[in-house]
């Protein structure tokens, strides 16, 4: 028998949170321990420890414990069967079914004294499960285990606010079959960090309720007919009134036949095999190769033997079906599907099972789209693969390069041409003036025309050049892909136009001399021009002699 086998369930009362029933995402921190009836350990009347069972308040068909040490999550699963009409010290008592148990658990040993271990109760009398926790008072031994009058009271599902997010599944049900399951789920770090001030001297430090290789429990069941428990306003368990004593605070002689136990010690727990590695579903296109790994563990180092279904034709898995290794177990799976395979999913099952017989399914599947695929995997689709190597790239991841701008390099050169320009229509103009009404005005109107037009022509020249060149220049290192356009002649007669802008400015400045003295304002349009051509020559020396076009 397992833990956590799925049952018919007829009733449920309260489920909290999940079910656990997959043992395929066990842990090698899990430790189980299952006990079933046809283990046939103990004896009905007179049972003989380590392992006892009486079956008075309902047969005890299997129980099932476990404990995560990494979590702290702990399961407790018990089934029982109706005790029918028996008959205890020759009394006939009738049928009879638990609606009230008590538990400790331990890591193997029986209690010393108070202070080591909690005690749980689970109770459905009233047809709704109520768990609550307390300091084990030591006294489970006797027929109403009182653990509950202690000052310790640790948690309640009654009142969440006791252990925050503790209470993971707690069920009582009846199966088809008449059979009652009770069951909870816990997280116990709030019961083994608990605070517990009642202790024995001779106690062992305070476990709460967790257990590893070895377990030890004491359990009792009750199946008095008219049981009653009452609750204080925090939740936690006042009174039990077992509906049938004689004013002396015990059961009436033969009332006994209304309770039984489960008791063991130092019983070996084992480990769930698990598995890792493929899981989920992959897309894998026709001609693509895929590999991936899988491994199976058996914490106890038990034999896991491994199978296979759905192996698509031309796949390799190793190692091969029904291989058997010892504690642990690891394979590959590769496969790179034909044409006449694409269109279809394919569900994989990698399987193992231990020595035990525990079976652990792995599954994952292979979705291969139908027919040609770009290399986005797009069935038609029209990507490729760039020069670079790049899944519908642009070509240029591959290619190192560098980029400048130069815009303000460029404002500059455009304005400095532009002054230059204007400072010889100006010059011109005092020329003019100056020869008006002298032998010279002819030859000085003539002379500022031409040298007007040379001036713009030179302008437009720079102009151009200027603004033919990208604001953002692009230098790539020596590739295949890229030309480099040299930038030098255009520089060079940038700067050649420049200086012939100031020497058109020095040229009519020697005009205006043989016709007048040179005003101040003359002096200083040309030492303006003889500036301006500096600047250009600077500015033109930080325009990248090259820039890189790249098909």
């Amino acid at each position: 028998m397992r833990l956590f086998r799925i049952q018919n369930l007829l009733i449920c009362s309260i489920i909290f949170g999940f079910l656990f029933s997959s043992t395929a995402f066990a842990s090698d921190t899990e430790y189980m321990y299952a006990w079933d009836k046809a283990d046939g350990i103990g004896d009905v009347f007179h049972p003989i420890l380590p392992e006892a069972v009486e079956d008075d308040a309902g047969v005890f068909e299997r129980v099932e414990f476990s404990f995560d040490s990494a979590t702290n999550l702990l399961t407790v699963e018990v089934e029982f069967s109706t005790n029918p009409a028996g008959r205890c010290e020759s009394v006939d008592y009738g049928p009879r079914i638990p609606t009230l148990l008590s538990l400790v658990l331990s890591n193997g040993k029986m209690p010393d004294g108070i202070g080591e271990f909690a005690a749980f109760y689970l109770d459905y009398t009233a047809g709704t499960p109520i768990l609550t926790v307390y300091n084990y008072n030591g006294n489970m031994s006797s027929w109403d285990s009182e653990s509950y009058l202690g000052n310790d009271k640790i948690c309640t599902s009654l009142n969440p606010a006791t252990c925050v997010g503790w209470l993971q599944n707690l069920s009582v049900t009846d199966d088809l079959s008449g059979n009652r399951i009770f069951s909870f789920t816990v997280d116990t770090t709030s019961i083994i960090n608990f605070p517990i001030t009642e202790t024995s001297p001779f106690a062992l430090p305070w476990l709460g309720a967790q257990f590893e290789e070895l377990v030890g429990y004491w359990m009792f069941s009750y199946a008095y007919p008219n049981m009653s428990i009452t609750y204080t306003p925090g939740g936690y368990i006042a009174d039990v009134d077992f509906g049938m004593n004689d004013n002396t605070g015990e059961p009436q002689c033969g009332d006994q036949c209304y309770s039984g136990f489960f008791d063991g010690k130092y019983k070996e727990t084992e480990r769930d095999s698990f598995c890792e590695g493929a899981s989920g579903s992959y897309t894998v296109n026709v001609g693509e190769l895929f590999e991936t790994t899988f491994q199976a563990t058996n914490p106890d180092n038990e034999e896991i033997t491994v199978t296979y279904t759905g192996i698509p034709i031309g796949a390799l898995v190793t190692p091969a079906d029904g291989t058997t290794e010892l504690g642990q177990l690891d394979g590959t799976f590769t496969w790179t599907p034909s044409e006449d395979q694409g269109g279809q999913t394919y569900p994989i099952g990698i399987n193992f099972i231990d020595e035990d017989g525990l079976e652990i399914a792995c599954p994952f599947e292979i979705i291969v789209p139908e027919g040609e695929v770009d290399c986005l995997g797009v069935p038609g689709g029209d990507a490729e693969y760039d020069r670079c190597g790049v899944c519908d790239g642009d070509g240029m991841s591959c290619i190192d390069c560098e980029d400048f701008d130069v815009e303000n390099i460029l404002l500059g050169l455009d304005g400095v041409a532009d002054a230059q320009a204007n400072i010889v229509k100006k010059l011109t103009r005092t020329y003019k003036k100056a020869a008006k009404g002298t032998s010279q005005e002819k030859s000085a109107k003539k002379f500022r025309k031409k040298t007007n037009l040379r001036a713009d022509e030179l302008f437009t020249e720079n102009w151009t050049f200027t603004w033919s060149t990208p604001t953002i220049v692009t230098q790539c290192a020596e590739s295949e892909f890229c030309v480099e356009v040299s930038n030098v002649a255009s520089i060079e007669q940038y700067n050649v136009n420049s200086d012939e802008l100031f020497q058109l400015a020095k040229q009519t400045k020697r005009k205006i001399k043989k016709i007048t003295k040179l005003k101040k304002k003359v002096r200083k349009l040309v030492k303006e021009a003889k500036a301006l051509n500096a600047e250009s020559f600077a500015l033109s020396t930080t325009v990248p002699t090259s820039q890189s076009v790249c098909n």
